[in-house]
């Protein structure tokens, strides 16, 4: 079992690495640079976005939190 456990933990860097690169580099909206733009200018916090991703997923796998 904690071999599944480390690969979820490892998927959860290849995510992050899309977030703030990956998806970034054709968004118009938001390009490279701009989260940690926007973290920087406190226009959003990093808990604010790990709550939101919290909530999602609670929100995808059916728990009501």
């Amino acid at each position: 079992m904690i071999v599944k456990k480390q690969l979820i933990i490892d998927v959860i860097g290849d995510i992050v690495s899309k977030f703030l690169y990956y998806d970034r580099k054709d968004d118009e909206n938001l390009p490279i640079d701009s989260i940690q733009d926007a973290i920087e200018a406190r226009e959003i916090s990093i808990e604010e976005i790990v709550d939101e991703f919290n909530m999602q997923l609670r929100k995808s796998l059916g728990e009501n939190t």
